[in-house]
């Protein structure tokens, strides 16, 4: 439905009929009684030349609405035009890596104890043993 049509039949809508009663229910208006309503004199005191500015306000009003409609549209196609490309996400149920071939539970025994550095032997280290040991950490956060 266009904005005029919508206008149009709001404005015939909103002013009452002539010889019809209104009603006040409360904090409502209506056009049939309801217990404890009242009538309510609701005759357009203005003057013709008041309607008739009302009228061109109205048209008015409703041209301004047609054209702002048409600018909206033209303003969402060329939106729909410049939408972004959508890319394919890996999902975040997926592991980053496989870390099947590490075994994390051995390690969970060794959260009691201090850390040790172990540096490996080089090719031309000679001494006997597995590699040489460092002082054991005094960090106060475990690995």
């Amino acid at each position: 439905m266009k904005p005029r049509t919508t206008l149009a039949i709001a404005l015939l809508a909103s002013t009452p009929a002539w010889g019809q009663a209104i009603y006040r229910c409360g904090n409502t208006y209506a056009d049939r009684p309801c217990p404890g309503a009242r009538a309510v004199e609701a005759a357009d005191e203005r003057l013709p030349e008041q309607r008739a500015q009302s009228e061109r306000a109205a048209q008015r009003d409703a041209r301004l609405a047609d054209t702002l409609e048409r600018d909206r549209l033209r303003a969402e196609k060329r939106a729909q035009a410049l939408r972004p490309v959508t890319v394919k996400v890996r999902s975040r149920t997926e592991p980053a890596r496989d870390d099947s071939e590490f075994d994390f539970a051995d390690d969970l025994s060794l959260r009691d104890q201090p850390f040790v550095a172990r540096v490996p032997r080089t090719a031309g280290d000679t001494r006997p043993g597995k590699g040489r040991t460092g002082k054991p950490s005094d960090s106060k956060h475990p690995r």
